[in-house]
């Protein structure tokens, strides 16, 4: 009969080897009592120890499992993409990709994400959490990054209440806000975002439209 090698003590991925498990066999055919990183006592074969083949009680499996739904849309919560996950591919996109109908009042005006979220949706659910019902993302500063500090879980009262649109612009006697000025010239407030990303200052925008309207 070949000779039991003692692995007491040994440690193979997060297991750590107790003692021999009895009854047992011979050779790679020996089981070991095993205590896991997690706590769990386990039993385990020689050869799947030594082999690499088991490395925990079966909770590192788990946390993988966890790792990958989270990057595959967050496991489709009640048979949905999270509602967190689609906001992170919104906000990439509107920053990122240039034929997004809005990339010219995000991405187009400098706006970026975080090198801690760019690639990590992870990250961005660990710095946000989730996002209440009747909220969505909204940048304190308007003019600042994707990052945490400046970022908060709004309602639609504020944001409006902290958007660039309330800037108040007077030009031939009146005064309005942006998205007052944009329904008096007939167009959508994000135009003047536009003329704002070739140097143009709010006042000098509306002038344009005033020249532009004749």
């Amino acid at each position: 009969m070949a000779k039991v090698v003692d692995i007491t003590g040994q440690q193979f991925g997060r297991l750590t080897v107790l003692e021999r498990s009895f009854p047992n066999g011979a050779g790679r055919n020996t089981r070991w009592k095993c205590r896991c990183a997690c706590g769990a006592i386990t039993i385990v074969y020689k050869c799947a120890l030594t082999s690499g083949d088991t490395k925990s009680c079966g909770c590192l499996q788990k946390e993988i499992n966890i790792k990958r739904s989270l990057k595959h849309g967050d496991a489709k919560r009640n048979n949905r993409i999270a509602k967190e996950y689609n906001i992170w591919r919104a906000m990439k996109d509107r920053c990122l990709n240039e034929n997004n109908h809005a990339f010219h009042i995000y991405g187009g005006r400098g706006i970026k994400i975080c090198d801690r979220w760019l690639n990590s949706y992870e990250n961005f659910l660990e710095d946000m959490g989730r996002c209440p019902d009747g909220h969505s993302i909204d940048r304190i500063d308007n003019n600042g990054n994707y990052e945490p500090g400046n970022c908060r879980w709004a309602t639609p009262k504020e944001q409006c209440c902290n958007t660039n649109r309330n800037i108040w612009i007077e030009a031939k006697g009146l005064k309005m806000i942006l998205t007052d000025w944009a329904r008096y010239f007939g167009i959508h407030p994000s135009n003047f975002y536009y003329w704002a990303t070739k140097g143009l200052t709010p006042e000098e925008t509306v002038m344009y439209f005033f020249q532009k309207s004749g």
